[in-house]
């Protein structure tokens, strides 16, 4: 097919295209039923978004959250497999069903390292620009209080459909769509074009966290893109990553369900973030190190994921 002989700079500029256009019209598809749905006047008022305190504001914003990530997620790359692949399942690594092994170790890789990234959550949250770079600074940490006021408000659920309505977006829709864009075609598109296997992974970890214009989580969220960058080169299989990126959302979705219920203490959530932490950290970095060394195993063994 003409496409798929195509430069990878071409590819990746056309899903790039794909995926920003598709985030365009589907959010204002997500805004136009959150108007008929909710009755408010978000095209005439988009501010009205930020009243996250209104209930069918956050309603809303879930159903554009929806909308947004089909549009930026996985329509853009079904579209995009087709046309590079007359089996699209087959260039995306999913035409087979996953081995149990595989997804065991990607579900408690990212278990085990959660202590390792709260510590480096807590560190990055502590960075600070020059004084030069003051206003950066300032906008930075301004849109990191937005986005985390909107994620607190999503998060809030009293109810069990609630949790399992997060689990869809934040786990499901989240970990299948970021995958299929970032891992299966991003990066793909990045080691044909570099020719180098690291650098792929790292650099598309790195799209990966800052697309998400969360600039005091950065690096923590980067290297989670990499665990996921590495685990999809290992296995062969874009199932295991989705996995991977499940277990980390779907954790947090529970956790915070579990907190507001009074059924676990607060500090379940940031395990590993403070100097009380360190035996947690220390047994965190054991597990991920042998989870590593199993997963270079299942490799060098050729044991396919699928």
């Amino acid at each position: 097919m003409p496409m798929s002989k195509s430069h990878p700079a071409v590819k990746l500029l056309l899903i790039l295209g794909l995926a920003v256009t598709g985030a365009v019209l589907f959010s204002i598809l997500g805004m136009i039923l959150g108007v008929l749905i909710y009755h408010l006047p978000i095209l005439g008022n988009p501010n009205i978004l930020n009243n996250v305190s209104d209930p069918n504001v956050v309603s809303a914003l879930k159903i554009i959250q929806t909308a947004s990530a089909l549009g930026t997620f996985v329509i853009p790359v079904l579209i995009f497999a087709r046309f590079n692949d007359y089996k699209p399942f087959s260039y995306l690594k999913l035409n087979r069903a996953p081995r149990i092994s595989w997804m065991a170790l990607a579900f408690f890789a990212i278990l085990c390292a959660s202590p390792l990234i709260n510590l480096m959550s807590e560190l990055n949250s502590r960075m600070s620009l020059p004084a030069a770079l003051s206003g950066l600074e300032k906008w930075m940490k301004e849109s990191e209080g937005q986005a985390q006021k909107m994620t607190d408000a999503f998060l809030q659920v009293s109810s069990f459909s609630g949790l399992l309505l997060n689990l869809f977006i934040i786990g499901i829709l989240a970990a299948v769509g970021e995958e299929l864009l970032f891992r299966g075609v991003i990066q793909k598109l990045l080691k044909e074009w570099t020719k180098n296997t690291h650098l792929a992974v790292w650099l598309s970890a790195i799209i990966f966290s800052a697309i998400h214009m969360q600039f005091f989580g950065f690096f923590p969220r980067m290297v989670i893109g990499a665990m996921l960058g590495y685990l999809f080169e290992w296995s062969g299989s874009l199932y295991i990553p989705m996995v991977a990126h499940f277990t980390n959302n779907a954790v947090s979705v529970v956790v915070s369900y579990l907190i507001q219920r009074n059924a676990i203490p607060k500090e379940s959530e940031t395990l590993g973030s403070s100097r009380e932490d360190l035996i947690a950290i220390i047994i965190s970095a054991v597990l991920c190190s042998a989870l590593i060394f199993l997963a270079l195993r299942l490799k060098k063994k050729n044991i396919p994921a699928c």
